[in-house]
């Protein structure tokens, strides 16, 4: 059966999965890292949750711009945009920490409840398959030992796509064994790093496999989630060099 026909229903449930396990584990890890109180941490979820709605809609509208024309109730009856909500969570996390007075680096305990979130999310994408814009460009055959052989899936058209999805929780799961093997790093000394580890190789890998995506690329090339990518792309990579070369270059300007 192509992976295509199975209910829909099966994305909303691995949605509300990725929500409330995501969630969960946030409220777990946060205890352990963070001394913020539990009245503060909440002003950070409700900027998280905002930001990733208006993020997730955003890029809708700019790989779409034609469903303006059909007005706003469509807008928000349209799909999401993953690296939107990312970008947009991030900056207005930002922003409730500057209103609430709150200068401790959170971003390290929502890693691994995004981790889990968007894996199980994109299991739900790759089960819904044809309903789902986030499956790949059509995978090209290549011979073996004689045999020709495709690996791609069909979503329910009758053509092998790439399984952008399967692609993407393997590429997650490799950082997260990363991370739980390199935690004691003097990279991750500083609070905030292991953060921008996340956001710097997972927009980096979105920014590549996003040429698989047969979603519109109207911008020099580029798609909406693309565009996004590559600002956060440059901070976090900035702020990891500055972590790592910091210390020597502050210490040959003292001397």
């Amino acid at each position: 059966m192509p992976i295509g026909q199975f209910p829909l229903e099966f994305h909303t449930i691995f949605e509300f999965l990725a929500i409330g396990l995501g969630f969960r584990l946030y409220l777990a890890r946060s205890k352990g890292r963070s001394s913020l109180p539990e009245n503060k941490r909440y002003p950070l979820i409700a900027g998280a949750l905002l930001g990733a709605l208006i993020g997730a809609k955003a890029v809708v509208a700019l790989n779409h711009p034609e469903i303006w024309n059909s007005g706003c109730l469509d807008l928000l009856a349209s799909g999401k945009g993953l690296v939107g909500a990312l970008v947009f969570g991030w900056l207005f996390v930002e922003l409730a920490k500057l209103f609430a007075g709150i200068k401790e680096k959170t971003g390290d305990t929502f890693v691994e409840p995004l981790l889990l979130g968007i894996c199980l999310g994109r299991i739900g994408c790759f089960l819904s398959g044809k309903f789902d814009q986030t499956y790949g460009i059509a995978s090209l055959d290549f011979n073996l030992l004689g045999r020709t052989i495709n690996l791609g899936v069909d979503f329910g058209d009758g053509v092998l796509r790439h399984p952008c999805q399967l692609y993407e929780i393997a590429a997650l799961l490799i950082f997260w064994l990363w991370l739980a093997m390199n935690r004691n790093i003097p990279l991750f000394s500083e609070a905030g790093m292991q953060f921008r580890c996340f956001m710097l190789y997972y927009m980096a890998f979105r920014f590549c496999i996003d040429f698989f995506k047969p979603v519109p690329h109207l911008y020099c090339g580029l798609n909406a989630e693309q565009i996004f990518c590559l600002p956060v792309v440059i901070i976090c990579l900035g702020s990891i060099i500055w972590k790592l070369a910091g210390p020597p270059a502050k210490k040959f300007m003292r001397s």
